[in-house]
């Protein structure tokens, strides 16, 4: 009698429980539905800049420090896709399109590593943050660059960072990337060239698993700089003799993550060059296109380097 009477009370309670979550804001739930992805514009040095958003539903006392994602080039923002909603569950997460990439307004001529990471800094000051409302970050090749010198010139703005591609190499690997560089003379140039780049673009993603649907706006968005898409790259290139001397000034928690990509073996040498010793994650199963394929389990390493 006893146990049956358990039973009935236990069977209550569970479908009490139940029925409340059913009717409960997402935050309560135990696994929110992903966040939609929003665009926006911010104010900066150039113009606008151009970023995708997410953010949780429910109490922001709630939320996790905000996430700020660095993408590498050319590409923009939408190089990180889905995996945006998904670490939106429970923070809020901006992915900017760097100056002159993507949909953002740029310098008309190539920047610099530093003018970018003052661009973005400014914007998310006009955003409300900065020290007392601080971030992460997550910067990919190019986006470690202006990720670290944000944390530098913004110290205390920035609380924890991962970075993926940290290129620092001898001389002859970074500028003989640079004497490869063609800026072409127009746009009609420009678009008589991506024949090729398209071509080999779309065979890449569709052995990495990306869907031929994603890889459409990953490489749109991309191509909107048109004669003006490799600045970023010359960029991130000429900022790699410096480089070593710049991250020595990065005083954040750092973690390392090592994918199979050709910057593996520079982002594992380049760990004694950080004040403290950065963990270091090894995930070589990973390669171009796992925020779109393997979403969870990057949304997963990041929360626990981060939180």
């Amino acid at each position: 009698m006893r146990t049956a009477l358990s039973r009935w009370i236990g069977g209550c309670a569970a479908a009490s429980i139940a029925l409340a979550l059913a009717g409960a804001p997402a935050w309560a739930r135990a696994d929110p539905s992903p966040p939609p992805i929003r665009q926006g514009f911010a104010d900066s040095v150039y113009g606008q800049l151009h970023y995708l958003t997410a953010r949780p539903a429910g109490p922001e006392g709630r939320w996790k420090t905000p996430l700020v994602l660095f993408h590498m080039s050319p590409l923009s923002a939408r190089e990180f896709g889905p995996l945006i909603a998904e670490m939106g569950r429970d923070r809020v997460v901006i992915a900017f399109d760097t100056p002159g990439q993507g949909l953002s307004d740029g310098p008309d001529h190539p920047g610099t590593i530093a003018d970018y990471a003052v661009a973005i800094d400014k914007a998310l000051h006009a955003m409300g943050y900065g020290p007392r409302r601080p971030i992460d970050e997550f910067g990919d090749h190019t986006g470690v660059w202006i990720a670290g010198e944000i944390a530098i010139r913004d110290p205390a703005m920035v609380k924890k960072i991962v970075f993926n591609g940290v290129y620092v190499v001898p001389e002859e690997n970074w500028r003989g990337h640079l004497d490869r560089i063609r800026i072409p003379p127009s746009n009609a140039a420009f678009f008589d060239s991506l024949g090729e780049m398209i071509a080999k673009s779309h065979a890449l993603y569709m052995d990495r698993g990306v869907s031929d649907a994603d890889w459409g706006r990953i490489v749109m968005d991309s191509i909107a700089p048109m004669d003006r898409l490799e600045f970023a790259k010359i960029a991130a290139f000429s900022y790699t003799p410096q480089a070593p001397a710049r991250l020595k000034l990065i005083r954040q928690p750092v973690t390392l993550l090592l994918m199979d990509d050709t910057t593996a073996d520079a982002t594992r040498a380049a760990a004694p060059l950080f004040p403290s010793p950065p963990r270091i994650v090894d995930h070589m199963d990973w390669r171009l296109g796992v925020f779109y394929t393997r979403t969870a389990e990057v949304a997963a390493f990041l929360r626990g380097a981060l939180d």
